[in-house]
């Protein structure tokens, strides 16, 4: 029996040992990308007399692991000479286009008038050096990653034509069945440069030369459709009551047969979006189009609804850009407010550290630069800034600022934590309780295994 207690000691000790349960339960690691400042979009002669640029917390919101920030950059600017111009501005944003509706609306403003912007559509965020991330560990900007602002612009500039394989007219066949049913779609394709868009389909896959679609025929209002360019064959498609395909309905399928374009195909979907509805302007349906084209010609075979929300949340180059009208020997106040996430890091923090980014460098594009002042008022749960690229002064009231003669040689990064200093993260300071559950059940396996094997030689012993 003492054996027994002995080996139940251990096995408990083996379940509870803090180097077994020392994992984390939650994300330690989120990535983000820094913001950047306003620029000219040629060279001209504005300059820059004064900037504030403010980040406020103090709505207290979230985006992903981060609290979200208010970022105001107010610009006084003016033209110096006896010639009144129209300025073309850009502020770019390396983000998902999914973000725009979560995040909030952006505001341009000259003089507290708001100003129409064009939302241009770039590729994809660039990817570089060692790591994918534009934040360290320590909160330091890799800069390395960064593209130029002449990259940004050829990003979103004369956008390529349609990929050949959805060049010119499509047919496009609609099914549809008088109750609710799950649809199943055959297609050959019978050569290599096959393609299709679809609407509603939640199955797809491929055996050989065959194309197999499954989805929903809703007696209201949903229907599947998919749109076939390139050699393939009219679909058969046929009703079943399970979702498996195995149960044929009685009920006909109604299948509508017409010519369409890819661009036509996806606008349409684009317009149903959170996504436009943020921003419902033509010239942003437009690029929208443009771009889900591009993304499409780059999928295989099929492009449906899980691949349009897959390029819609692609973290990509988003360019901004209006115009601004100058007197002559004229000032203008300018102002862009925008909602701005960070990135998080708690693998070596006993709470997570908070770290934004913001670029100064495409201001140096302007033909002046003076009077930088900085405002950072922080959250309440991360209520000081123990890192920043730019000394700041911490007031009364737990705001920090900083004031610049003219632009810095580097760009702006700080982090926000609970406490003044870092604090390391305890030994036990996060429990995985799906692994201690499941180490817990093993030591309980082992419990009734070494019962049995006492009563079994007990057993034994008494024979």
């Amino acid at each position: 029996m003492k054996r027994l207690c002995a080996a139940v000691l251990c096995a408990s000790l083996i379940v509870l040992s803090p180097a077994a349960v020392s994992a984390n339960s939650g994300p330690s690691h989120w990535e983000t990308s820094p913001s950047f400042s306003v620029t000219p979009l040629s060279d001209c002669p504005i300059t820059v007399t004064e900037e504030d640029l403010s980040f406020d917390f103090a709505g207290q919101e979230h985006s992903g692991f981060s609290p979200l920030a208010t970022v105001t950059a107010q610009y006084r600017m003016k033209n110096p000479t006896a010639e009144a111009r129209n300025v073309q501005m850009a502020f770019p944003l390396i983000a998902s286009l999914s973000d725009l509706p979560r995040l909030g609306k952006i505001q341009i403003q000259a003089d507290g008038k708001d100003l129409p912007f064009r939302i241009s559509v770039g590729g994809e965020k660039p990817r570089g050096g060692v790591s994918d991330y534009y934040f360290t560990e320590e909160g330091e900007l890799q800069k390395t990653n960064l593209p130029s602002f002449q990259e940004i612009l050829r990003s979103v500039s004369a956008p390529p034509a349609a990929p050949e394989a959805l060049s010119g007219q499509g047919t496009l066949y609609r099914f549809r069945c008088a109750g609710n049913f799950h649809l199943k779609a055959d297609l050959q394709a019978l050569g290599e440069n096959a393609a299709l868009l679809t609407t509603g389909v939640s199955g797809f896959s491929q055996t050989g030369s065959g194309i197999h679609l499954t989805g929903w025929s809703d007696a209201k209002s949903g229907e599947m459709s998919v749109l076939v360019f390139g050699d393939v064959s009219k679909p058969e498609v046929a009703a079943y009551q399970d979702g498996e395909c195995r149960q044929k309905a009685d009920d006909d399928v109604n299948v509508t047969e017409e010519k369409q374009d890819a661009g036509s195909f996806l606008r349409e979907k684009l317009k149903q979006t959170e996504v436009y509805q943020a921003y419902p302007t033509e010239d942003f349906l437009s690029a929208l189009t443009s771009a889900a084209l591009r993304a499409a010609g780059n999928s295989l075979v099929a492009f449906g609804d899980g691949e349009l929300y897959g390029f819609l949340d692609q973290q990509r180059i988003l360019v901004l850009t209006y115009e601004v009208p100058f007197p002559a020997n004229g000032t203008r106040r300018v102002s862009v407010r925008y909602p701005m996430s960070g990135a998080m890091n708690s693998e070596k923090t006993a709470s997570p550290v908070y770290s934004y980014g913001y670029l100064l460098s495409p201001a140096k594009s302007w033909a002046g630069f003076q009077d930088l002042s900085i405002r950072v008022i922080p959250p309440q749960k991360a209520p000081y800034l123990v890192k920043s690229s730019i000394p700041m002064t911490r007031s009364q009231n737990g705001s920090y600022s900083a004031k610049l003669g003219s632009l810095p040689d580097g760009d702006l990064t700080f982090s926000l934590y609970p406490s003044e200093k870092l604090t390391p993260k305890p030994a036990f300071s996060h429990v995985d309780y799906g692994l201690l559950l499941t180490l817990v059940l093993i030591g309980i396996l082992l419990l009734l295994f070494l019962l049995f094997l006492h009563l079994f030689s007990f057993r034994r012993a008494d024979s």
